[in-house]
């Protein structure tokens, strides 16, 4: 808990509830950076993953022992987060790698190189 701040039950602070926040732009770019060097099946799995961690891990851990306030979000929110990492990933996987090959992949098969 951080010095002087007052302690309320985080099952008490107020959820997030908006389909569009400030971490929208976040999870956008996130995607995209991950759709531009992962499969993009992997990438939204992970990324589908990390929004139940988030809320049931994330948020009650750094709320309890910090006094942070963060992942405190409704279904509503955690499911516009997961449109704005599937676009992000499209945008990385068909766009950006497209253009700007990435430097390196994850969680793909080499091609073989012919001779």
């Amino acid at each position: 808990m951080i010095p002087g701040t007052q302690h309320v039950p985080f099952d008490k602070v107020p959820l997030n509830n908006q389909l569009v926040d400030a971490w929208s732009l976040v999870h956008f770019m996130t995607g995209a950076a991950l759709g531009w060097i992962m499969n993009p099946l992997v990438a939204i799995g992970l990324m589908i993953l990390y929004e139940p961690f988030e809320v049931m891990v994330l948020y009650p851990f750094l709320y309890e022992n910090f006094g942070i306030v963060f992942g405190n979000e409704t279904l509503i929110n955690s499911l516009s987060d997961i449109v704005f990492n599937c676009g992000g990933v499209a945008l990385g996987y068909f766009f950006l790698r497209k253009r700007y090959p990435p430097p390196f992949t994850l969680f793909e098969r080499r091609k073989p190189k012919h001779s």
